[in-house]
């Protein structure tokens, strides 16, 4: 008489159903997160376009360099707006330098007439690309504004992208785009 007692496959056990569904679910999903990957670094940017991984210390550096500049852009007081747009005149590039100090004689008459001081703060910032030669730097700024005649103080908080360029082995700003 033959033995008749059922004999289950290897593939009936609970066990091995529940690994074997695990493993395919980990594959997948690692198979789809490089596949997105893959697509949205070409989307950013074309092939010649990529910009190469920077270091710790020099995205820290670029961010540094880039809140410590948005600062100075936007900070002036009323008694010393002469010195303080010559001194962050000095740390932009020629072209942009240009474009600053039309900004700012737009904005003297009422500095000096309401004695506005304006004091900006950078609260955090992120590199948004990088190269040896160019960056852009996503700048998070709080600014105070002031009335020494009213006596109004405002705070606005602004999102700024600066650009950098590297002259002469210094960063300089290259520009500011102000995000809102």
């Amino acid at each position: 008489m033959a033995d008749e007692t059922p004999q289950r496959s290897a593939l009936a056990s609970p066990w091995l159903t529940a690994v074997l569904l695990l493993a395919a679910l980990v594959l997948g999903s690692l198979a789809a997160l490089e596949a997105y990957d893959d697509r949205s670094r070409s989307t950013v940017a074309p092939a010649a376009a990529r910009v190469p991984v920077l270091g710790e210390v020099a995205r820290t550096r670029l961010q540094d360099q880039a809140a410590r500049s948005a600062e100075d852009v936007l900070t002036y007081r009323h008694d010393t707006f002469d010195e303080d747009v010559e001194s962050t005149s000095q740390r932009l590039t020629p072209e942009f330098a240009t474009e600053y100090a039309a900004a700012m004689e737009r904005v003297r008459a009422d500095t000096m007439t309401d004695e506005i001081d304006q004091r900006a703060t950078a609260v955090a910032s992120g590199v948004v690309s990088a190269s040896d030669a160019r960056a852009e730097v996503l700048v998070f700024v709080n600014q105070e504004t002031t009335s020494g005649t009213t006596g109004a103080r405002r705070v606005e908080r602004n999102r700024l992208v600066v650009q950098l360029e590297r002259r002469g082995g210094a960063w300089t700003v290259a520009g500011v785009t102000s995000l809102g």
